[in-house]
């Protein structure tokens, strides 16, 4: 189980609109130790156009940023639920050297077709253009009914004056699934154990687990029993539950060497 004093760091990337709050009752929150990120905190880096996209180049600037704050030779584990999944998998491509493991929830490696690629772009300039202009009450009805979310029992209660409308629309532009690579060979070269996981009734999630595999021997695919998209907060116990499990078998292993 996790411990008061943990031998590793936590960073944790929320999903698009996530904020600290998201983690509030998890068992590790309130420990020393964890750095919970909210989208404000993703989009304070900023962003620099490059060859590798924004989001590779986001991740370049995470891991300098990661890498300068570090205190000690302390271990670091980096946790991602969706976007912040697919923001959490770019950061471990670009220096796996910097991470000891990570947990990727809901997370997406890539969309393979390139048509279907150019469509989700188009889908989330639309839905940017919607978050910047339109009525918060509206766009927020009508995010949470996409087809993504539909088996979803759990709803997050979003404020407006919680968020800068202008960072929402350009974090989902810049940090569109259209603009992202295929990166399931990276993902399954990296050489730190890999937790990857999804609701058991996320049938979008579930849909990309054939022939997804990972080098480490302690990294593992897990399903949520009885939760959907929004896996952490549908199902908590057994989301949890998987993490801690996940985490002691690196400590046992000593990937991550106790003090």
């Amino acid at each position: 189980m996790m411990q008061d004093k943990q031998p590793y760091y936590i960073y944790a990337l929320p999903g698009f609109l996530g904020t600290a709050k998201d983690w509030d009752g998890s068992p590790f929150v309130n420990i020393e130790g964890v750095d919970i990120c909210s989208s404000k905190w993703v989009d304070r880096l900023g962003w620099v156009e490059s060859k590798e996209g924004p989001i590779g180049t986001w991740a370049r600037s995470f891991n300098q940023f990661v890498a300068e704050n570090r205190r000690t030779e302390t271990p670091l584990l980096l946790f991602g639920y969706s976007m912040g999944a697919r923001f959490a998998m770019h950061a471990l491509i670009d220096n796996p050297q910097l991470w000891s493991g990570a947990a990727l929830v809901s997370g997406h490696p890539g969309i393979k077709d390139p048509e279907a690629r150019y469509q989700k772009l188009q889908r989330d300039t639309e839905w940017a253009k919607q978050f910047e202009v339109g009525s918060w009450t509206k766009v927020m009805d009508s995010w949470n009914n996409q087809d993504v979310f539909a088996n979803d029992s759990f709803i997050f209660s979003r404020k407006e004056s919680d968020y800068e409308k202008n960072k929402l629309s350009r974090l989902l532009q810049r940090g569109s699934l259209g603009l992202q690579k295929d990166l399931r060979a990276a993902l399954m070269s990296l050489p730190m154990p890999i937790l990857w996981a999804c609701g058991e009734l996320d049938s979008r999630s579930r849909q990309l687990l054939p022939g997804l595999s990972f080098q480490h021997a302690l990294s593992r695919v897990e399903l949520i029993k009885q939760a959907g998209h929004r896996a952490p907060w549908e199902n908590p116990k057994d989301f949890w539950s998987k993490v801690e499990n996940f985490v002691d078998a690196l400590l046992q292993e000593s990937l991550i060497k106790k003090e």
